[in-house]
């Protein structure tokens, strides 16, 4: 099966924090809130440096439960803070909806990538209205989807 990865923030997480309430704490997932450092994830002894992985910077955590499934975290940082955690994972026709209800029940998804492209939700909002936003996104996922299911 080809790696699919699902990018989620906590946007609202994120407009509290601009907007000025910093004694709340601004939760992505789990543990790790928006604006952790780097050092404060390091602790953790399991995270490790993927810079060559994924992205300049990153860190991961390998073997997590998510929605019944074991995935891999990614954070990706801006100025050593954390911003936002990519789940990566195999997609199955098993675990595709349970994953998706998960993450849309609990998260704010702001990206999809498959292994030939990515769709970035934030881009779509600044860029379309609804229907398009929907029809793109609806493209993307019969797209990937069928690459995947189809081989």
């Amino acid at each position: 099966m080809k790696k699919f990865i699902l990018l989620f923030t906590g946007l609202l997480s994120l407009f509290a924090s601009i907007s000025g309430s910093a004694n709340s704490s601004s939760k992505l997932y789990r543990d790790y809130e928006f604006g952790m450092t780097k050092n404060e994830i390091l602790k953790d002894v399991e995270v490790y440096d993927c810079s060559e992985e994924f992205e300049q910077g990153a860190l991961c955590l390998n073997e997590q439960q998510f929605a019944g499934e074991y995935v891999d975290l990614g954070f990706r940082f801006i100025n050593n803070n954390l911003v936002s955690v990519i789940l990566f994972s195999e997609i199955t026709t098993d675990n595709y909806m349970t994953f998706m209800g998960a993450l849309n029940s609990r998260f704010q998804l702001t990206a999809m990538k498959s292994d030939y492209e990515e769709i970035d939700f934030l881009d779509q909002m600044k860029k379309h209205k609804e229907k398009q936003i929907l029809k793109n996104i609806t493209n993307f996922e019969q797209k990937a989807l069928a690459r995947i299911f189809h081989k």
